[in-house]
């Protein structure tokens, strides 16, 4: 299991302070050339300590609504969490996506690198095994 999963609420949503140079990102993810219909796409940056994820819409398109900082990210796609069932603990589950490599869910193996500039920046991601 990867950290990250714990780690998404966290990365969620934080963006940029009003002035500072800031994009947006929005592009397809792909696996063998064919879209990913559900997953996250995340871009964190450990020198900016900021990040943000997105959930996959139709299409596998996805595209971030809040700015953040321009910098390097580092990028990886997961599967959606399943919601706990009511019998069990409250343990989050990654629902089994067979269309989402396990390299591309952890940020030191999935290979991808997004250099955000001021402005909307486009990022397609084709995963292969």
């Amino acid at each position: 299991m990867i950290v990250w999963i714990g780690v998404l609420p966290w990365v969620s949503g934080c963006g940029s302070s009003p002035g500072d140079p800031s994009g947006t990102i929005s592009g397809r993810v792909t696996y063998a050339g064919q879209p990913v219909q559900q997953g996250v796409v995340t871009f964190y940056s450990s020198e900016l300590g900021v990040g943000i994820s997105e959930e996959l819409q139709e299409g596998g398109q996805y595209k971030t609504n809040t700015p953040i900082p321009t910098g390097s990210y580092v990028v990886t796609v997961l599967p959606p969490e399943q919601p706990p069932s009511m019998e069990e603990e409250l343990v989050v589950e990654i629902a089994p996506v067979k269309d989402i490599p396990e390299k591309y869910r952890d940020p030191s193996q999935s290979g991808l690198k997004l250099e955000v500039t001021q402005g909307d920046n486009s990022f397609d991601i084709d995963m292969t095994k």
